[in-house]
């Protein structure tokens, strides 16, 4: 599947009409809202085994383009609050999100064609962190096996 092939079938199946993306600027958390996730911050990389093999969908985002948004972004704390023995770095800023929205988080894996990440009213939200894994080949033909049912 090409890069192009597998942007388009995310856009075709997630379950959001805002993403909140977050990045790290000298141990500093920002987030930042989008329409849609810019594809010049998507990279297609290598699946590891465990997720199906074939490839995946990456976030990426370049220095300059972090440097960039500062102006536009929304300082949520120090690295710190990304730390925890439990859960990853990307589980830990989707909570500091969903709290910050004022709503209780509760880790779920529930697949981005399924459910958002956060819901305030009617607006669907993904959560994501620089280096996030979007999607996999695996679970885009998942997703599109499971809406032709």
């Amino acid at each position: 599947m090409t890069i192009q092939t597998m942007i388009k079938t995310y856009k075709q199946y997630v379950i959001a009409n805002l993403f909140i993306i977050g990045f790290i600027v000298d141990n500093n958390v920002y987030a930042v809202e989008f329409k849609n996730i810019p594809p010049r911050f998507l990279k297609q990389e290598k699946a590891s085994s465990k997720n199906g093999g074939g490839y995946s969908l990456r976030l990426r985002i370049p220095t300059d383009e972090k440097m960039k948004m500062l102006n536009k972004a929304t300082y949520i704390g120090t690295k710190d609050i990304l730390k925890n023995q439990k859960y990853n770095k990307g589980d830990m800023f989707e909570k500091a999100i969903t709290e910050l929205n004022g709503q209780r988080w509760e880790k779920d894996n529930t697949p981005f064609w399924k459910a958002s990440d956060l819901k305030i009213g009617k607006t669907e939200i993904q959560i994501k962190l620089d280096t996030a894994t979007i999607c996999t080949e695996s679970n885009l033909k998942k997703a599109k096996q499971e809406k032709a049912d």
